[in-house]
């Protein structure tokens, strides 16, 4: 009896033809938008082994006894049953990769600068010349050489962007969990020393991982800390970051600005007053743009099943922890 491998978001046709070439050894089957497994019957769901795609619900879960791998086409496991897949303990749950680094680096020292420069001011005066304040506005303007620039979380995104921040002048100083050399930045400091670095940094960037959603752990306290009229840079996964604390500190006038380009489940509300603010700008996750990424997650997956069908699940490329299997 053939092994199953459901595919529950489409292929371009040359993709599922080489698919089907390299791996005979299993029957293939697909689902359109929207069906879910059981319209399968439950024959066909009992020999279902990987599944292709990045929404799958409980009541779907316990349908699939045989169930050993998902490959998510997307970076974020929101659509994912993961409670109950990390309770069972035996599924593998690996994810693509929505990282197109040199456009997040470029679009997080374009935000840099633009707040350094006070470009948004400009453009805001510029509607009324008669009334502008050449004068005011220039002694406002940052010098880069001597700015500090504080990078939270020094994975590929976080090593990009300060590697960015470096070339353009900036004194970097990284933050990671273990306090090590890294090429990019004059300094690295671990979790525990971040109430001495807020105070002194002028941009602080936050890049946490995006499949690792965890507590709202920068919040009130960490936005006191914080320098007046400095720079808050939001990238990975939002939910570091305590959105109502946050609308509070930037009221107040605490910032000379911030940029949202995180992934925040649930997404931030329309009528969220961080919308409305005169330098705030909430991007969601535009950074990564342009971007191929389905071609991207189908030659994921191709190296994965690779791995999968010689027992190599260490070698697995993004693979999430879960319970050992």
């Amino acid at each position: 009896m053939m092994n199953t491998l459901l595919i529950r978001d489409s292929f371009e046709g040359e993709d599922m033809a080489r698919l089907r070439k390299e791996f005979p050894q299993f029957k293939i089957i697909t689902l359109d938008e929207g069906e879910t497994v059981h319209k399968l019957g439950m024959e066909a769901c009992s020999q279902i082994e990987i599944m292709y795609g990045c929404a799958l619900s409980e009541a779907e879960l316990n349908f699939l006894p045989q169930l050993h791998w998902i490959h998510c086409d997307s970076p974020y496991l929101d659509d994912l049953c993961m409670d109950a897949i990390r309770k069972l303990g035996s599924v593998l749950i690996t994810t693509t990769k929505e990282e197109n680094l040199i456009q997040v680096g470029e679009f997080a020292i374009g935000a840099a600068l633009a707040f350094s420069k006070k470009l948004f001011d400009w453009e805001i005066e510029s509607r009324n010349p008669e009334h502008i304040d050449l004068l005011e506005l220039r002694k406002q303007m940052w010098k880069i050489q001597g700015k500090i620039f504080l990078q939270i979380g020094l994975g590929t995104i976080g090593k990009e962007i300060s590697r960015r921040a470096k070339m353009e002048g900036f004194r970097v100083w990284g933050m990671q969990k273990i306090a090590s050399f890294h090429p990019e930045c004059e300094k690295c400091l671990t979790p525990d020393r971040l109430p001495e670095a807020l105070p002194q940094a002028d941009i602080v960037c936050l890049a946490m991982p995006r499949e690792e959603p965890g507590p709202s752990w920068f919040d009130k306290e960490k936005f006191s800390l914080m320098k007046n009229d400095s720079v808050l840079l939001v990238f990975g996964s939002g939910s570091a970051v305590n959105l109502d604390d946050l609308a509070e500190a930037e009221k107040k006038g605490k910032f000379r600005g911030i940029l949202l380009d995180a992934h925040f489940s649930p997404p931030i509300p329309k009528n969220y007053p961080l919308w409305n603010r005169p330098y705030v700008i909430v991007t969601n996750e535009s950074s990564i743009y342009p971007t191929t990424f389905e071609h991207r997650s189908f030659n994921t997956f191709l190296y994965n099943l690779r791995q999968y069908l010689h027992g190599n699940f260490s070698d697995m490329k993004n693979l999430i922890k879960t319970k050992s299997v």
